[in-house]
């Protein structure tokens, strides 16, 4: 069953862009680790609360912006195997990637999903013949950011019987 991180975080709004670029290094990280989707939202309606809110549980100030964010894991195991990975990445101190924000005001929390609806069929992974299999993916590499997810296949005269990669979250075979 996939597992959900959640964070909510108030990130000063004039650090928005350095904020992004934060995000975006640390989503590679994520996903290279084993993550299957970041997501990050910017509050446009976010109230505060009479006894409860996101902004007071975050302790908000007047020139900040609520943002919630979710990583999408296989499961928990895959989650916590990660998650360890993330911790120990040189590419994840704070000297390669600062936080933009007061981290210790993020609240973070973990999740087993139990309801989606829209949920994309899986299973069905497309997939492509091709001669060269060194140029085709060198091809896709250059033209689509693809990278190599599986090793390869290979048959004992050195024929590619099969090789996985992955063009922006979509995999194929």
């Amino acid at each position: 069953m996939e597992h959900v991180d959640g964070f909510v975080t108030a990130v000063p709004t004039a650090n928005r862009e350095k904020f992004q670029a934060h995000l975006e290094y640390s989503a590679a990280v994520f996903k290279d680790l084993g993550a299957m989707k970041v997501v990050d939202g910017r509050g446009d309606d976010v109230p505060d609360g009479k006894l409860t809110s996101l902004p007071k549980a975050v302790q908000k100030k007047d020139n900040e912006t609520i943002c919630f964010s979710w990583i999408v894991w296989p499961s928990k195991e895959a989650r916590d195997a990660g998650m360890k990975k993330v911790f120990a990445d040189e590419r994840m101190k704070p000297e390669n990637n600062p936080m933009p924000f007061d981290g210790k005001r993020l609240i973070d929390s973990g999740f087993e999903t139990s309801f989606e609806t829209g949920k994309a069929i899986r299973g069905i992974t497309p997939c492509l013949q091709v001669r060269n299999t060194d140029k085709a993916l060198a091809w896709y590499e250059r033209g689509f950011d693809a990278t190599e997810v599986r090793t390869r296949l290979v048959a004992p005269d050195g024929t590619c019987m099969n090789v996985e990669i992955e063009i922006e979250g979509t995999r194929l075979m």
